[in-house]
């Protein structure tokens, strides 16, 4: 059952179903085994901002836009670059760099070398940029559900009240749910096309102590590493969601969707438990954010 869909109708439905006393998702043997991701439409597929069509990455002096027609080695060149000019800029910035080490230093000056993309000690930089808007190859997600569903009804919920212009034909938002028992999450993705033949996809963090919203969001992230032995063929981004079945063990995904309608509910049903926008950005902005939400996205 490496993906099953479990369609709810009611904004109280979609919380019990997420919850940990409810039905929906097997027993957990200790918190925080499973990782939670909103989309306020159901049709958004698990693909991280790096690999979408169109995404707009920015490199040294321009900017590159994401291409069907890239190879693997395009693919990385990118993602490297803007990777590299993001430390370079924090450093020359006097701002502190999770993993720095002159060995890290080195490995950076020599990217020829490299036999897999992003190296292990890339993968908190590579998050902390994430989550400051460095389009990469990292997934987030949330340690709550909570939160997961918040992100799903916000933008929802400004097209049900706010008077924003939904997708075309968008009907449904959606929480995906990922088993992930261990908190070091590292599954072998069996060989295939695009030459896989390691452990390859980790859950990934970031120091959250200098990061409020990261520590209120219970952020981190999935990375799925590239392996740069076939650097000449096609990149072909796929889902993570369509690749469950790829991994030794498979993974188990849950996808559960409710009637944008409902948005507006789901977003004060959070708020009564304190998930609104002034807990999960901490700070005087997110105060003022959430009574935005009250006035104008609650039902």
């Amino acid at each position: 059952m490496p993906v099953s869909t479990v369609p709810t109708s009611t904004a109280e439905e979609l919380l019990n179903s997420l919850s940990a006393s409810g039905k929906a998702l097997p027993a957990a043997s200790r918190p925080y085994q499973f990782l939670f991701r909103g989309h306020s439409d159901a049709r958004f597929s698990l693909l991280p901002s790096a690999h979408r069509a169109g995404t707009r990455i920015p490199v040294q002096e321009h900017v590159l836009e994401v291409s069907a027609t890239w190879t693997i080695a395009d693919q990385i060149a990118a993602e490297r670059d803007s990777l590299l000019s993001f430390f370079w800029f924090a450093d020359q910035a006097g701002l502190y760099l999770p993993g720095d080490s002159p060995d890290l230093r080195r490995n950076l000056g020599k990217p020829e070398t490299l036999n897999c993309w992003p190296i292990l000690g890339l993968f908190s930089v590579m998050a902390l940029a994430q989550h400051h808007g460095l389009p990469t190859r990292l997934l987030d997600w949330s340690r709550s559900s909570g939160v997961a569903a918040y992100f799903a009804a916000k933008q929802a919920a400004g097209w049900v009240k706010g008077g924003l212009l939904p997708p075309a034909d968008v009907r449904d938002l959606s929480v995906w749910a990922l088993h992930a028992p261990d908190n070091y999450l590292e599954n072998k993705l069996l060989p295939s096309e695009r030459g896989f033949d390691t452990p390859a996809l980790r859950i990934v963090t970031a120091p959250q102590a200098s990061n409020p919203n990261l520590h209120a969001q219970r952020a981190v992230s999935t990375l799925l590493q590239e392996d740069t032995a076939r650097r000449g063929a096609r990149f072909v981004p796929i889902p993570l969601d369509r690749m469950a079945d790829r991994f030794d063990p498979p993974l188990d995904f849950w996808q559960f969707t409710l009637p944008i309608e409902q948005a507006p509910k789901l977003l004060r049903l959070l708020a009564f438990d304190g998930i609104c926008a002034a807990g999960i950005f901490p700070g005087y902005g997110g105060v003022v954010e959430a009574l935005k939400e009250r006035s104008s996205f609650w039902d």
